[in-house]
């Protein structure tokens, strides 16, 4: 249950973006053309289990379940590079803005015991930053709006720098 979870202080990976892209993505293919049987079956089995989620997610959230943000991406339908979908994921299933990105940054630091050296953007730590076009504690959509990424402390290509280098 999730009092004993909290109880326990594990740390917990949701994964809420998973599901949320694979209703996109059926949902998208609705508008484009008709779904097969099988499709239509996957969609209303991922809108329930979504469903099923959200409140298992929500009763995580109320027993202070300690969550970390990550991913199943790299496989199928869902691509790597969209870590900001599990971000704001989390958020629609009940994370403030906050506490979705230190779910992502600040609590698996934390979950993995190097939170003295990452984690957070403190004097002696790792420089490893997304500089993002806008406010992402009032709007998270601007965490796919990158302006820079740095690695260390040193700038590295953004995803869109080296798609046009070709």
């Amino acid at each position: 249950t999730a009092d004993r979870l909290a109880a326990s202080e594990v740390w917990l990976n949701p994964t809420m973006g998973l599901g949320n892209a694979n209703r996109i993505r059926l949902a998208n293919m609705k508008n484009e053309r008709e779904l097969t049987p099988k499709e239509e079956e996957r969609l209303e089995r991922s809108t329930v289990s979504g469903e099923n989620s959200l409140a298992q997610f929500s009763a995580l959230v109320k027993a202070g379940v300690k969550l970390v943000g990550g991913s199943d991406c790299g496989w199928s339908y869902y691509p790597f590079g969209d870590f900001q979908g599990e971000i704001m994921s989390l958020h629609a299933a009940g994370l403030s803005p906050i506490q979705a990105i230190h779910a992502g940054t600040r609590s698996p630091a934390a979950a993995l015991g190097i939170l003295d050296s990452i984690g957070t953007v403190e004097a002696g730590k790792e420089a490893d930053l997304l500089i993002v076009n806008g406010d992402p504690s009032q709007d998270l959509e601007c965490l796919r709006d990158v302006a820079a990424v740095f690695k260390a402390g040193a700038r590295v290509p953004t995803a869109k720098e080296r798609a046009s280098l070709g």
